[in-house]
């Protein structure tokens, strides 16, 4: 197999944002709003977390985004996520990385 485990759809999306190691937590501040104004417009979001500083210090953020529920979208996240590259590649000041936040089989979280 190719993979450790199938790729689960779970319903959310997983943005990791990483600026240059020099930012200040304003600047990371600045450029991941422009991901969270993406973010709005996408029709199968629920839900959206921004976290800045985290996971790997001022230079970096997360976003965690909620789907709507299965009945109500006709996309799964991975067609969802690689919708987002495209412009999420014209913020030129982050790096905004989409992924699935799969869950190994027989976990709890």
């Amino acid at each position: 197999p190719k993979e450790l485990a199938p790729k689960e759809d779970i319903g959310a999306v997983m943005v990791l944002m990483n600026g240059p190691s020099s930012a200040s937590l304003a600047y990371t501040s600045k450029y991941a709003m422009q991901v969270d104004e993406l973010t709005k417009k996408i029709p199968e979001v629920q839900n959206r977390i921004l976290i800045e500083g985290i996971p790997n210090g001022l230079s970096s953020a997360l976003m965690y985004l909620t789907l709507t529920d299965w009945s109500q979208r006709k996309r799964t996240a991975d067609e969802i996520i690689k919708s987002l590259f495209a412009p999420f590649s014209q913020i030129t000041g982050i790096t905004p990385m989409p992924v699935n936040p799969f869950k190994l089989p027989g976990s709890n979280g």
